[in-house]
């Protein structure tokens, strides 16, 4: 299916280890599947007080979504953000398909 094409990563407090981006593609490569209409994603890594914080962008024609989740494991963050970020783009594609279908029906309506 779809394929992220760009992930920037950026790291503040905390080194973005080949270990980490690994995880991150692994991870995401599940978003690919939900939409091909990916056009790039930013990835930060914040460490705050033992809280290792992820936060994302994901670039999508004409609008972008945001998540982050923060936890004592980077990993289990990287995890969480991963779903939060699905159940949004789930949510934006219902939307995007019920926009079309009540703009169709309008449309058939005339």
């Amino acid at each position: 299916q779809g394929a992220i094409m760009n992930i920037n990563y950026i790291g503040q407090n905390i080194e973005v280890t080949p270990g980490i981006k690994e995880h991150t593609q692994k991870k995401f490569a599940k978003i690919a599947k939900h939409s091909t209409q990916v056009e790039a994603v930013n990835v930060s890594f914040h460490l705050e007080n033992r809280e290792h914080i992820a936060k994302a962008t994901i670039h999508l024609p004409k609008t972008d979504l945001f998540a982050h989740h923060s936890s004592e494991d980077l990993y289990k963050s990287i995890d969480f953000l991963t779903t939060k970020l699905i159940t949004k783009l789930d949510k934006h594609h219902d939307i995007m398909q019920s926009s079309k279908k009540n703009s169709h029906n309008k449309d058939n309506n005339l």
